[in-house]
């Protein structure tokens, strides 16, 4: 189905609901149905948990990395522990990384990762942060649910 066809049964619907008449004859402009559609169509995303990306990143000496600029939701993150197996890694929400483990937790010493916690939701977090064996490409594993384009009228 194309956005514009998308836009007319959505325009039916919209006047078949409200009484209003012709759909071609809608007040919403086409540029506010592509903007509903592209809203709906992020929110069949996050609910149906499709469309899927995997990708993997390298690990380096900091704690702080980028997270994916198309990311609607997470479903798995894995690290590759001392470069041997992939290894699931557990969430720990930011505002409780202190009762995980404990007040200083952000000065621990480098180590194997076996959490991840978001401070904001641009960034991760890996903890404690990878020691030399856990850094190199492809050492983070991340599967998610990613943002669809954003639908445009022609």
């Amino acid at each position: 189905m194309t956005l514009e066809q998308i836009i007319l049964s959505a325009k039916e619907k919209y006047h078949e609901f409200t009484g209003s008449g012709n759909a071609a004859k809608a007040e919403i402009g086409n540029a506010q149905w592509a903007r509903w559609a592209t809203d709906w169509q992020e929110d069949t995303a996050i609910m149906t948990k499709n469309p899927r990306q995997e990708v993997q990143a390298t690990s380096d000496s900091g704690k702080n990395y980028d997270v994916p600029s198309d990311v609607l939701s997470i479903v798995s993150f894995k690290f590759k522990q001392n470069g041997n197996d992939y290894v699931d890694l557990k969430y720990v929400p930011f505002s409780l990384m202190g009762k995980e483990f404990g007040t200083s937790w952000e000065d621990e010493d480098a180590g194997v990762p076996t959490a991840f916690t978001f401070p904001t939701q641009d960034t991760f977090y890996l903890h404690p942060t990878p020691n030399s064996t856990n850094q190199g490409a492809n050492y983070i594993l991340l599967n998610y649910d990613y943002r669809p384009p954003v639908l445009s009228e022609k």
